[in-house]
Parts: C-alpha cells; structure tokens; sequence
C-alpha cells in the first residue's frame, strides 16, 4: 500500500471508530420524534472557531452554517463556501463536522485548498452568577497541501481549544483559546490560536459583535494570522441568524482584509424531547472566518 493510500486508510478508519461511537450515543436515546425549532431554539454561530460561545444547541438538534468569504492580498482574490454541521448528541456533547474549499478566481481559478474536520465539544459548566460558561473540544483535521507542494500530499492536525463565555447584563463576551499540531512529512508543527469577540443584542433583532483574533505562525502548513473583525447580524428567528461583515489583517503579507456573508439555522430536534429550553441569546456572534 502506498504511503498516500495508507494515511487515507487510518483516516478512514479514524472516521469510522467516530462514527460508531456516535451512532451507540444515538440509538441509546429513547424513540421519539423529530421536530422543527421554535422560539425558544437559538441559534449559536460558530464557524471556524475562532471565537465560538461555550453553548450548544439542545440534546438532539442539527445546527448548520454556512457562509460565503473572499480574502484579499495584493491582486490575488480567493473565494470560499464554508460549512458547518453540528449535533449535540446530549445536553454536554457536540459533534462537529466542517469544511472550506478555497479557490483562486482572480488569475488561472484553479483549487487551491481543500479540508475536512471532525470533532466532538464538551460544555462542562454552565453559567451562573459571576462563574462563566466553559466548554473544550478535540477535532482531527485533513488539509490537502496541493498549495504548498505540486505532488498533492495531505497534512494532518489535531486541535484542542478552550470556550469561556460570559454575559455582562446587556455585554455579550466570548474568550477561546486553542493549540492546532499540524504534521507534514512526518514534521510537527504547533500553532496557537487567541480570540476575543464582543457583541451586543440591537432593537429589531439586530446585533453587532467586534472582535480580535490571532494565529502564530505554523508554515507552510498554516501562515501566521490575525485581525480586527467586526459584523452586523438580523435574526428574524431565535433559531435563524444571517450576518455581514469583514476584517482588516494584521499582517498584511497574508492578507489585506476579508468580506464575508453567513447563515447559521437550527435546521431539526431529530428527538424533540419535551424540556424546558434555556433562552438564548438570538444574536450571539456572526459566522466568522
């Protein structure tokens, strides 16, 4: 089995033992049925985590995101669709599937990055009074390396990042702090990650957040990242948040400034338990990248 084949089957394998644990947490819940969100399901945009709120959405809801981005440097436009999928299997537990295909369509159009992410999120302790939210999560990625070397060869990273929240009477406060180990031709490569985002709730269902973010350098894997965001979001549901906003850089030999546009829903309770849900906050963050 060749080297390539050989790290797509432990990938595979990987994804597989996931899976099955996934699929043991799910069929161990009683038989119930699904249902459609209503108004006290939130919506809790999260996409990439770079500042996400500690929260998930209720034991057996399916989340998605999904946005369109466009990075400026120099002349050099590069388009993207991100996505996001999560289900919280329980009240503590997430899971977590993305992706970001990346293209260059200001010169030959060509792919330039293609990813995959896998993980589960943890909320351990819930707010109250001065005590914050905090949850943890561990997710796997594969990163096609084609934009750093011509032979298409695949780099693979491991991630842990840390979610604080707290709400401050009409201040919203998200803190995340992360550690990504890439590998590359078997080279290690660790790259940390800081962010803090603000926001605040608007008459009309409105919302704005601002919020600062850097990555240390993890090249040629991931190149040194960071920037001052700030966006616009409408809900004209709990459980439906649109957003619109961009970035300026901090360094601007990555790049000069990005715009994005997202959609974050609650798409389906596939067990619709009858519970009280906690309200939420409607305007948490927008979909960032």
């Amino acid at each position: 089995m060749s080297p390539r084949r050989a790290r797509s089957f432990r990938l595979t394998r990987a994804a597989g033992w996931l899976a099955g644990i996934c699929a043991c947490l799910w069929t161990s819940r009683p038989a119930r049925a699904a249902g459609l969100p209503d108004e006290t399901y939130h919506a809790l945009p999260c996409r990439p985590t770079i500042a996400c709120t500690a929260d998930i959405v209720p034991e057996g809801s399916i989340e998605i995101e999904v946005g369109v981005l466009t990075k400026a440097r120099d002349t050099t436009r590069t388009s993207s669709m991100p996505w996001l999928i999560k289900l919280s299997l329980l009240a503590e537990l997430q899971l977590q599937l993305s992706t970001n295909s990346a293209y260059v369509t200001s010169d030959r159009g060509t792919k330039a990055l293609d990813d995959a992410t896998l993980g589960l999120k943890w909320n351990f302790l819930a707010q109250r009074g001065a005590i914050p939210e905090v949850s943890i999560s561990a997710e796997f990625s594969a990163i096609d390396s084609s934009s750093i070397q011509a032979d298409r060869r695949w780099a693979y990273g491991g991630q842990v990042i840390g979610y604080v929240t707290k709400d401050f009477d009409w201040l919203h406060a998200d803190l995340n702090l992360g550690l990504n180990q890439w590998w590359l031709d078997g080279k290690s490569i660790t790259q940390g990650l800081a962010a803090l985002a603000l926001s605040v709730e608007l008459p009309a269902h409105f919302g704005v957040m601002l919020e600062h973010y850097q990555f240390s350098d993890a090249a040629p894997v991931a190149p040194k990242d960071g920037g001052v965001l700030a966006a616009l979001t409408y809900s004209p549901k709990p459980y439906v948040t649109l957003d619109l906003g961009g970035d300026v850089a901090t360094y601007t030999e990555t790049r000069a400034y990005s715009l994005f546009l997202g959609m974050t829903f609650i798409a389906i309770d596939l067990w619709d338990s009858p519970r009280e849900h906690t309200k939420k906050t409607a305007a948490r963050h927008p979909l960032r990248f």
